[in-house]
């Protein structure tokens, strides 16, 4: 608030005070009569007009204002001292949170240190625990041993210590022998010898020394140790490999290298001939010619490549598998793709008067042994085979896969083929069977 607010207020107030003194007087004169009344109002009039009290008023005016002034600049240096104590007091708290935040930053830093100092002194005793332990564990057992023999009533006494009062003990009993009577009460039995512990297994494991070896012993058990080469095939304790030049990995087989040879895993699951493989077949396709049929991507058509130097001719109906498939071309050159229906491959002008050793099929059609037995006719060398994939699922799901494989049996022969051996390739594959057929 101003001078002049301050002003006008005091100019109302006095006003005001005036009007109430003068009701009053009116008041008054009213009961004692109207001359009293205007002889009180001229003297009043005239007390206004006495300039001495008019200036003793402006005096006290004055001297209000100047006390009035003194008290404001008072309370202002109160107000700056006040501001700048908060100042300062702020700037103090600004250096005592940074002081504050470096101290606990040293708390912080020296709690994590003896932490580590912890974490390192734990692993130091971790290390020396383990280095005891190698050289310990004999003689905690040997302890612990000594520990469970008991003499009288059972309780546990050690024989490391052996005082006058035990000799006096074993004199009572009989027992003068100190070697007898330290005899544990559990002897230790030598452990069963296992039955493949003559076995040599001179083969490596099946991964590379990167990656997680499993233990041998279920390792050994699972696979029977029959290791045997035919071809360019090898079988290395249960596990299927071809061999290979580049050592190409296709679709995700692990591949190693052995003896100064690549080695290919050939998945079972993946592959009918690999399960026939597995469940006792054995050929030999070097530098013979192959047509398969139903090559698809080229996962079996790729490990063929590595039993065989001459021409696989790989056929199958579907572009999209067949786009896959001529990549694996570009990096075979044994290999040639060929997108053509099979049922009407006798059509087909690039195949023309060509003959192959053998004749391999693996599709899912209804009459796939049809197909069979006229491609293998008109494709086959008089000396050639021919492979079957038989999917009796999809020939006929409504009856026994039994009866199924015994029709196409006795299709093949009522065709004039020879069914030389037939393979059921379960658990490898469920209701398939791989039958070898020759004129």
């Amino acid at each position: 608030m101003g001078k002049r607010e301050r002003a006008r207020d005091r100019r109302m107030k006095f006003e005001k005070k005036e009007r109430t003194d003068r009701r009053d007087r009116d008041f008054a004169g009213s009961i004692y009569g109207s001359e009293r009344r205007e002889s009180r109002k001229d003297k009043f009039r005239d007390d206004r007009r006495r300039p001495d009290k008019d200036n003793k008023r402006r005096f006290e005016h004055d001297k209000d204002n100047e006390r009035r002034d003194f008290r404001k600049r008072g309370e202002e240096r109160t107000d700056f001292k006040r501001r700048d104590d908060e100042r300062r007091d702020f700037r103090k708290m600004g250096e005592e949170r940074t002081d504050f935040k470096r101290r606990d930053n040293e708390r912080h830093d020296f709690r994590r240190s003896g932490e580590e100092r912890t974490d390192f002194k734990r692993r130091d005793n971790e290390r020396r625990d383990f280095r005891r332990s190698g050289e310990e564990r004999q003689r905690f057992h040997d302890r612990d041993r000594d520990s469970r023999s008991s003499f009288g009533n059972g309780r546990g006494r050690e024989r490391s210590f052996v005082n006058d009062k035990f000799k006096d003990k074993r004199q009572r009993f009989g027992r003068n022998n100190d070697k007898e009577f330290d005899k544990p009460r559990f002897e230790k039995k030598e452990p069963i010898r296992p039955l493949y512990e003559d076995r040599n297994f001179d083969a490596k494991p099946r991964f590379s020394d990167k990656s997680k070896q499993f233990d041998k012993e279920r390792r050994d058990f699972s696979h029977p140790i029959n290791d045997e080469r035919f071809g360019n095939a090898t079988m290395i304790r249960g596990r299927l490999y071809s061999i290979s030049k580049d050592g190409l990995q296709w679709y995700g087989e692990i591949v190693k290298k052995s003896k100064g040879e690549w080695l290919r895993e050939w998945d079972a699951k993946k592959s009918k001939i690999a399960a026939a493989i597995k469940k006792g077949f054995r050929f030999n396709l070097t530098d013979q010619s192959v047509l398969y049929l139903g090559s698809s991507t080229g996962t079996t058509v790729s490990h063929i490549s590595d039993l065989t130097t001459n021409t696989i001719v790989g056929v199958d109906i579907a572009p999209i598998v067949m786009r896959e498939f001529l990549l694996l071309s570009e990096k075979r050159h044994n290999i040639i793709p060929l997108l053509y229906d099979a049922s009407k491959l006798s059509e087909c002008e690039l195949l023309k008067e060509q003959k192959f050793d053998l004749v391999f099929e693996d599709i899912a059609q209804r009459n796939m042994v049809e197909i069979f037995i006229e491609n293998f006719k008109v494709f086959s060398k008089p000396s050639g085979e021919g492979w079957l994939s038989l999917k009796t699922r999809s020939i006929d799901s409504t009856v026994p896969s039994e009866r199924v494989y015994n029709q196409a049996i006795q299709k093949i022969q009522n065709a004039g083929l020879n069914v030389k051996k037939t393979f059921n390739l379960e658990p490898f594959e469920k209701e398939h069977y791989f039958i070898v057929v020759g004129f």
